[in-house]
């Protein structure tokens, strides 16, 4: 009877051990294999790199205060990874998001920081930006020097009268009939040409020539000299503009 007893016992431990081992070895076979797939729908591995998912995944917080999702990393690397395709948005925010604390951006659109003026700082091309005063010149010239000018002289036997003009100050008669301009326009191109001093026909056809120049000494005033189609001085009304 003993006999009988010890043997059964011997058996089933023997039959016990197989069971556990086949256990054992069940645990593995399907733990790897379902590491292996693991995919959509499946639970997320924490410390695994294997986690695949083809579906969006989405947690909904309903946390009154605080933070739905907090990572943490006390052991000094990132918390966070994000990698994605070149060209590709790492991050997508909703447009009414306000502003992240404590989020210091290294670029914007591709610039450093350094790239950007601060708010008390100027440009150096433009040390007279915060002053008035010099907001009517550019590259040195006075604002008057940019617009047109040009005069309409009426020139007769023994004067020349200014009609109209644009930046020119007075004529004066001298060998020559002279227009004064506002400024030196000794490096400025000018050309001279004989008109009438008012508009309409003034029943006479006029045929001559007009020459003009900027005498010595006076920068700011361009000299035209007339003549009649034979080459003589003579006084004819011309017309004379100035570009610089």
């Amino acid at each position: 009877m003993f006999r009988t007893i010890c043997g059964r016992l011997v058996w089933l431990g023997r039959a016990t051990s197989a069971v556990v081992g086949l256990a054992v070895v069940l645990a593995l076979v399907v733990g790897v294999s379902s590491q292996a797939l693991a995919g959509d729908f499946d639970p997320l591995k924490i410390g695994s790199l294997r986690n695949v998912a083809t579906k969006t995944t989405q947690l909904v917080g309903k946390v009154a205060s605080g933070e739905a999702l907090v990572l943490k990393n006390p052991s000094g690397g990132s918390a966070l990874g994000l990698q994605v395709d070149a060209g590709k948005a790492p991050l997508k925010v909703n447009p009414e998001a306000g502003t992240a604390t404590g989020l210091s951006a290294d670029e914007i659109d591709g610039k450093d920081s350094s790239a950007f003026l601060g708010k008390t700082e100027k440009a150096q091309a433009a040390a007279h930006a915060d002053t008035a005063g010099d907001s009517d010149t550019l590259d040195g010239r006075d604002s008057g020097e940019l617009g047109q000018m040009w005069a309409v002289v009426n020139h007769t036997n023994s004067t020349c009268t200014l009609v109209r003009e644009s930046g020119a100050t007075r004529s004066s008669s001298s060998n020559f009939c002279g227009v004064q301009f506002d400024h030196d326009i000794s490096g400025c191109a000018y050309i001279a040409g004989l008109s009438e001093p008012a508009s309409g026909y003034p029943g006479v056809d006029r045929a001559g020539e007009a020459w003009a120049f900027v005498g010595d000494g006076a920068p700011d005033t361009v000299y035209v000299r007339t003549a009649n189609s034979s080459g003589a001085k003579t006084a004819l009304p011309f017309h004379v503009s100035v570009f610089c």
